[in-house]
């Protein structure tokens, strides 16, 4: 698989337990409580509907941390011929000056779920590179 990093100039700051991890200075954000940030997981033999709930469920853990949610979008697509779906929202905090722009989908690979996750906080600088990034994602 090939990440296209040029889209968004993000370097690889992590590779945990096959998750990358890319952020704009690489490592060196990992220090700071919420970089702009983007990651790439392959799993292996994941269907589409564990894909889902995987990305469900990081929007509940959002929910329980008090994040609302606005501008939600969803959708069941194909990207090459390959099963995909997208999901993008907007969650914030005013209390404590919080938005976060998220972009996630995964596509699935011979088998394989590729999961990709987004989050710009940094007043949507990235999120139209992290689309295009995702889109990008070739096999």
């Amino acid at each position: 698989m090939k990440i296209d990093t040029t889209l968004t100039g993000f370097h690889l700051a992590v590779d945990f337990q096959g998750t990358k991890v890319f952020t704009l200075n690489g490592a060196a954000d990992l220090k700071k409580v919420n970089p702009s940030a983007f990651s790439v997981t392959i799993a292996r033999g994941m269907e589409p509907i564990a894909g889902k709930a995987e990305l469900q469920n990081l929007m509940q853990m959002s929910t329980r941390n008090g994040f609302v949610f606005s501008d939600i979008q969803q959708a069941d697509t194909t990207l090459g011929g390959r099963v995909a779906y997208v999901l993008s929202y907007v969650e914030t905090d005013e209390k404590i000056n919080y938005r976060n722009i998220v972009f996630n989908g995964f596509i699935i690979e011979q088998g394989n779920l590729i999961l990709f996750t987004s989050g710009d906080l940094d007043k949507g600088k990235f999120s139209s590179a992290f689309r295009k990034t995702f889109y990008a994602l070739s096999f």
